[in-house]
């Protein structure tokens, strides 16, 4: 008789395993721009431009691994406007000339002692509890919200010749495994740590896109994609694998 109920078990799984299809699960975090058309105008006429980093000033509670992770990320993002062929000044600089000055500089001023055209001013960079989205592709169910961990970059951008801001941006970023960060319902925790890899990971391409974005072109989404399954004519979607 036991024999018996295994076999009918083993038949209804394999039943059941032969009814899931696979399915693409996306994953997206939207990024919100906004770049006037004298800032398009103005990169391209000057392609290589002269920009500075301007960064916040650190807090006397920060620790040595966030100063870190700040200036791991202050030192990619010059390295990406380097890599796009802009002519990048040193940020220190623009520290000592703004502490010296008090603040008593016009921006055009500051663009002359410094010797740039452009100041890329970083608002914030934090890392949390992000809300994104999560749909099956080819599934008429629309996109849920979904809790993911992320990483946003939030900041401006100025033509010291003018003082003009041309341009703001909020560049987000998803963790490279969103699938794990769903949390549980009931619970307050997820399933991992997130690891200096993923922060690398998210750092990268927060920086590439900003790139992107200062030569004028289109920030898309941060999507992640991965295969999970669901029953043959189901609109839903199953844990990612």
């Amino acid at each position: 008789m036991k024999i018996i109920k295994s076999l009918a078990l083993v038949l209804v799984l394999l039943a059941a395993v032969s009814c899931m299809v696979p399915t693409t699960i996306v994953y997206q975090l939207d990024s919100d721009v906004s770049l006037k058309d004298s800032w398009k105008a103005s990169i391209s006429q000057n392609p290589t431009a002269k920009i500075v980093l301007r960064v916040p000033g650190y807090s006397k509670e920060i620790t040595q691994a966030e100063m870190t992770t700040y200036e791991s990320l202050y030192n990619d993002i010059e390295r990406k406007l380097l890599q796009a062929q802009f002519t990048v000044r040193d940020r220190s600089l623009l520290r000592e000339v703004l502490t010296r000055a008090g603040g008593e500089l016009s921006y055009s001023e500051i663009g002359k002692k410094v010797d740039t055209d452009i100041i890329l001013e970083i608002v914030s960079f934090q890392k949390g509890t992000l809300t994104g989205t999560t749909f099956t592709e080819g599934s008429a169910v629309p996109p849920t919200p979904v809790d993911v961990f992320g990483a946003v970059l939030e900041g401006r951008i100025i033509l010291v010749a003018s003082g003009e801001v041309v341009g703001m941006f909020t560049i987000r970023e998803i963790h490279p495994h969103p699938e794990y960060w769903i949390r549980p319902e009931g619970s307050r925790t997820y399933a991992v740590d997130v690891t200096e890899a993923d922060i690398d990971a998210m750092k990268s391409a927060i920086t590439k896109k900003l790139a992107d974005l200062l030569k004028g072109l289109d920030v898309p989404p941060s999507r992640i994609t991965r295969v999970g399954y669901a029953a043959a004519g189901s609109s839903g979607w199953g844990r990612s694998k």
